[in-house]
């Protein structure tokens, strides 16, 4: 399963520890883990992954610190990643006095409803941080995605809205008569236009007195509002940096358009954000499954993320036959 997302690489003999790896992995759920994390900061700016070593909450164990050593992390002592939503978290401890203070505007210590909890017991992931004299306001988070895209949603549901309100009414029937006929009798008027509405078809007849009467259709130009829509939600994609194939399922209109381009793009900003986002808490978290294990950090273990571009069995067969036909 680890295989999926990443590599694991080593030197040679380990293999065997590779795969206790990769089984810890699937049994910490690991995978599903770091998809909740990408959710949360995307729904509140930061996601809070529990290391979860056995200690009773009540006992007052988990303010102390959870260091990548064996004398504190004992062999076997992981039990889960638990995610745990912010909205039940806040901070306790941090220095705002001396901006060359380590743990300036860093929180030490955070409560999770009541239970005191040591940073080192709870990874925080945050991929849009903001300036330090705002973390307080966004509880020491970052910028949700959810909270960038709300105008852009709110502008396409409006846009949405006023094309299908203008669809329904786009073409209005004007009746020119004499009104002082209808002076006194306004509801022989009124009925009039009920029943021209109400029997109005293609197949329909409506009688006019040719002297004083004209019927005129009078109608909206609909043209460029599928354009109007489609830039509406154009504008959210690019709030999530997104192509419109992969947000919406929605091809690329146009003689021989391709959106390959925009998803190779798309998937080097993905390989970016990896390396941003998750490198540094997925090592943390390799980390702590060694020590687990075997009591110790094999440094010569690390892993890779793998490519999301594969090439398909043409370009493979393709590049395969120059490397053939090339000369050493």
């Amino acid at each position: 399963m680890a295989g999926i997302y990443l590599s694991l690489r080593a030197g040679g003999g380990k293999a065997d520890r590779i795969n206790q790896l990769e089984a810890e992995f699937t049994r910490l759920n690991v995978r599903d883990v770091l998809r909740r994390m990408a959710e949360m900061d995307g729904h509140y700016g930061m996601g809070l992954l529990y290391v979860d070593t056995g200690l009773s909450p009540v006992a007052g164990g988990l303010a102390s610190p959870l260091l990548l050593r064996p004398e504190t992390f004992r062999q076997g002592s992981l039990r889960a990643l638990v995610p745990v939503e912010p909205v039940w978290t806040t901070p306790a401890a941090y220095e705002t006095a001396n901006p060359l203070h380590p743990a300036f505007y860093k929180p030490q210590s955070w409560w999770v409803q009541g239970t005191l909890l040591h940073a080192t017991r709870l990874l925080r992931f945050c991929a849009r941080e903001v300036p330090d004299i705002l973390k307080p306001a966004y509880n020491f988070g970052g910028v949700s995605l959810t909270q960038m895209a709300r105008l852009y949603v709110e502008n396409w549901l409006r846009t949405r809205q006023s094309v299908s309100d203008l669809l329904n009414a786009f073409s209005i029937v004007a009746l020119s008569t004499d009104m002082a006929a209808y002076a006194q009798d306004p509801e022989g008027l009124l009925a009039r236009v009920e029943a021209f509405n109400r029997f109005r078809s293609n197949r329909g007849t409506f009688v006019l007195d040719k002297e004083r009467e004209k019927l005129e259709l009078l109608a909206a130009p609909l043209a460029g509002l599928d354009r109007l829509q489609a830039q509406a939600l154009e504008q959210i994609c690019t709030v999530a940096q997104q192509p419109l194939v992969k947000f919406a399922g929605i091809s690329p209109s146009g003689l021989n358009a391709s959106a390959d381009g925009e998803i190779r793009v798309f998937y080097d900003r993905i390989s970016a954000y990896q390396e941003s986002f998750l490198r540094p808490n997925l090592t943390h978290i390799l980390h702590m499954v060694m020590l687990n294990l075997w009591g110790a950090v094999d440094t010569d273990i690390t892993f890779t993320f793998r490519p999301l571009w594969q090439m398909d069995e043409a370009e493979q067969a393709d590049i395969d036959a120059k490397k053939q036909s090339t000369p050493p």
